[in-house]
């Protein structure tokens, strides 16, 4: 063969690799539970399958993190999802950090905490993110310690949750200095349960639809 001829054809199938490497993109989503939860849990696994479902076209991966007890003890919890997220990344080329409650609280916490990791993810969403604790604290502390290359995040709070109120969200939200997103749930409440016939499925589709925008948005980690 020529080496002309050659030296087209492994173009080519140099060309045709990429393609299908891009094509083929993983996208991971690591799923922290709240404080009232499990990876077993059926809301947990209700998540999973929606992920699923939303990003099917995508070759996505839902990776499950169990937080160890007591939870009071946010250094554990924060190792723990450390190596899920470490595990995770290594078959990841978009990696973002989803929880619930107090999964979601940790993760910021983990990005606070350890830039090597930090660094690997693409986006954080928080569902009912925790902001006032059950003894009435304040915790904003966490989210205005981000620093600006933290990964965006995007908050998904009910207008009913008594543990995130819009206004004092949106004001903790005007000091953090990343890039942050917010999608309010009308009538929700702290686990996003929307009352109502067909209100939940409304309700669902509009988070589902919110989270793949947020994602597609922050497709830098593609090449």
């Amino acid at each position: 063969m020529a080496p002309k001829k050659r030296a087209l054809e492994q173009s080519s199938e140099a060309a045709d690799t990429s393609k299908k490497k891009k094509k083929n993109a993983k996208l991971v989503f690591v799923l922290g539970h709240g404080a009232g939860t499990n990876s077993s849990h059926p809301k947990m696994q209700g998540w999973k399958k929606k992920l699923e479902e939303t990003f099917a076209d995508e070759g996505v991966s839902v990776v499950m993190v169990d937080f160890p007890r007591p939870f009071n003890k946010m250094n554990k919890m924060v190792l723990a999802h450390k190596a899920a997220v470490e595990a995770a990344s290594k078959e990841a080329d978009r990696l973002f950090l989803i929880g619930t409650s107090m999964g979601s609280r940790v993760a910021v916490h983990l990005c606070n905490d350890q830039p090597e990791v930090r660094s690997k993810v693409h986006g954080m969403i928080a569902l009912g993110y925790p902001l006032i604790s059950v003894s009435k604290e304040l915790r904003d502390q966490p989210l205005k310690a981000l620093p600006s290359d933290a990964p965006p995040l995007l908050f998904i709070t009910g207008t009913k949750d008594h543990m995130s109120p819009l206004d004092q969200l949106e004001a903790t939200r005007k000091k953090m200095k990343g890039r942050t997103e917010l999608l309010s749930i009308d009538g929700g409440d702290h686990g996003l349960t929307v009352k109502g016939k067909g209100k939940q499925e409304a309700a669902d589709k509009q988070m589902l639809d919110k989270i793949r925008e947020f994602v597609h948005s922050l497709q830098s980690g593609l090449s």
